[in-house]
C-alpha cells in the first residue's frame, strides 16, 4: 500500500485548523502522514496543531517566509509516494485519497475531484462546474489551455487540495516559487500538470474549499505585491506552455489564455496601481497580434456587453460606484 503525505501549511488561522487536521486523520487511506507546517503564526495555530502530535501528524515551525515556502518545508520531510496539500482553512472528504488513488493506473498520472464551495457553514456548500475541460484529460497542455480560457474565453479555476499528485511527478515539477504569493498555486500546478501523462478526474465533490468575503483573506487583499505576484506568475505560466513542445497550431490559444488573464487583471486593479497597469498593458499589447479576441466575462448580461462592446473601463467606474451605494439602494444596481 503507497504512503500519501499530505501537508498542511498553516498561518494564523487558529479557527479553522483543527477540522483541517482532522480531516487529514481522518482519511479512510491507511497509510498516510500528516505534516503541519507552522509559518511563523501570531495565534494559536502553532500550539492547536501541537495537540494533533499525540494522533500521530507531524508538525514543525518556521519563520514566516509565507505559504510557499511552508509547502516547500513540507515537501521537504516528506516520505510518501503520493502528495496531497490541503490549505489549513478547508477540509476534505474522508475517503478523498482512497477514492482518487483508486481511479489511478499509472505513478505519471495526476487525479483531480470536484471542489464544493462555502462561506462559513459547509451544509451549504456548493460544487463548482469545472467540468468543462474533460475533454482534453489525455493532453495535459490542452487541458491547461482550456483551463485559462485560451480556445474559448471560458476558463476556470481549479482550488489545489482537489489534486493528488505522485512524487515523481512533484520531483520532476521542482519547488513551489517562494518569490510568489498570489497565484503560486495556479503556476506551480501549471508545471506539475504539464509533468504528468493524463489527468484523472474524480466527479465527487470530495475537497471542500472555504471562501471569504471580499478582502477578508489573503488572496482577497490585493497589495500591489500580490497583484505584481499575479502578473509575474501569468507570464511564467505563458512561458511554460510555450516551452512545452508545443505545436505551431497551438500557439496563438496560449497568447490568447495569458491575453484573457491580464485583460481581467487589469479590470481588477483599474484605476488604481498605475505603474504596474501599464507595464501589464504594455505586455498585454504585445499579445496582441498573435491570438484571435474573443469576449470576455465580466459578470453578468448587462456587464458583459459594457465591458466588450462600449468600455471595461467604464464598466468598472459603474462597478465602483455600485460598491459605494448603501445597501437598501443596490436593487436597482443588481446587473453589474
Amino acid at each position: 500500500m503507497s504512503l500519501v503525505s499530505i501537508i498542511i501549511p498553516a498561518f494564523n488561522c487558529e479557527a479553522h485548523l483543527s477540522k483541517a487536521i482532522q480531516s487529514a486523520l481522518d482519511q479512510t487511506w491507511e497509510e498516510k502522514e500528516v505534516i503541519v507546517v507552522d509559518d511563523g503564526s501570531a495565534d494559536r495555530t502553532l500550539e492547536i496543531a501541537q495537540q494533533f502530535e499525540k494522533n500521530g501528524a507531524k508538525v514543525i515551525t518556521q519563520k514566516n517566509k509565507g505559504a510557499s515556502a511552508a509547502r516547500n518545508a513540507g515537501l521537504a520531510i516528506a516520505k510518501g509516494e503520493w502528495i496531497q496539500f490541503l490549505d489549513a482553512d478547508d477540509f476534505l472528504r474522508e475517503d478523498k485519497v482512497a477514492t482518487q488513488l483508486a481511479l489511478l493506473k499509472s505513478e505519471r498520472e495526476v487525479v483531480v475531484c470536484k471542489t464544493v464551495h462555502f462561506i462559513n457553514d459547509p451544509t451549504n456548500a456548493v460544487p463548482d462546474g469545472n467540468d468543462f475541460f474533460q475533454a482534453y484529460l489525455n493532453d495535459p497542455l490542452r487541458f491547461l489551455i482550456k483551463l485559462y480560457g485560451g480556445f474559448d474565453y471560458h476558463s476556470g479555476m481549479i482550488q489545489p487540495n482537489a489534486f493528488l499528485v505522485p512524487r515523481s511527478v512533484i520531483d520532476k515539477a521542482g519547488k513551489w516559487d517562494e518569490e510568489l504569493s498570489l497565484d503560486d498555486d495556479g503556476e506551480y500546478f501549471c508545471r506539475v500538470l504539464l509533468q504528468c501523462e493524463r489527468i484523472v478526474y474524480a466527479p465527487e465533490p470530495m475537497n471542500f474549499y472555504r471562501k471569504y468575503e471580499r478582502n477578508l483573506s489573503l488572496s482577497g487583499s490585493k497589495t500591489s505585491d500580490a497583484y505584481r505576484s499575479q502578473f509575474t506568475s501569468t507570464k511564467l505560466k505563458h512561458e511554460h506552455l510555450l516551452s512545452h513542445n508545443v505545436d505551431e497550431d497551438l500557439v496563438p490559444y496560449i497568447h490568447t489564455a495569458t491575453f484573457k488573464a491580464l485583460q481581467l487583471l487589469k479590470h481588477e486593479l483599474y484605476p488604481g496601481h498605475q505603474k504596474l497597469f501599464i507595464e501589464i498593458d504594455g505586455f498585454s499589447k504585445s499579445l496582441i497580434k498573435h491570438h484571435s479576441r474573443g469576449n470576455e466575462v465580466y459578470g453578468g448580461t448587462i456587464s458583459n456587453f459594457i465591458g466588450n462592446r462600449i468600455s471595461w473601463k467604464l464598466l468598472k467606474h459603474l462597478q465602483l460606484l455600485k460598491s459605494k451605494v448603501p445597501s437598501s439602494k443596490k436593487n436597482s444596481a443588481r446587473f453589474l
